[in-house]
């Protein structure tokens, strides 16, 4: 669209809504991504609930994707890929680096770092002593 001709202009986004009625429409626009971010969250927490950690994956990454300052949303992304690497085995054992999120090569220091945060498996304490 041509600059000035009612349309977005040059740029698309926040900057190029007008006064009056145009904050509104973007004010109405934004409640609606978070409303159906929301609905995405619950889907997820559903999933979630019913063991079902990839499918519940995919719908927290819309959830994030429609609204990314959505309260709680990274932290359950964050368990959400912690069940996932626990799912994963070397050799039929668990991959406690993966689980973690360290790499192979990490030294105590950054493992007691990890364990830092609240554990989401129960398994994690006993990771630090299989690691040492």
């Amino acid at each position: 669209m041509e600059e000035g001709g009612g349309g977005w202009g040059e740029r698309e986004g926040w900057d190029n809504f007008g006064g009056g009625g145009q904050q509104e429409e973007a004010r109405e626009w934004e409640r609606e991504r978070r409303d159906e971010a929301l609905r995405a969250m619950e889907i997820a927490e559903r999933k979630f609930t019913m063991k079902d950690i990839m499918g519940a994956k995919r719908f927290a990454l819309k959830a994030q994707a429609l609204y990314p300052d959505l309260d709680g949303i990274s932290q359950m992304l964050a368990t959400l890929d912690i069940y996932i690497f626990a799912e994963s085995k070397i050799n039929g054992m668990n991959d406690w680096y993966s689980i973690l999120c360290v790499s192979a090569s990490a030294n105590e220091e950054d493992l007691q770092d990890a364990l830092q945060v609240p554990p989401t498996l129960p398994e994690s304490q006993a990771a630090l002593s299989e690691l040492s």
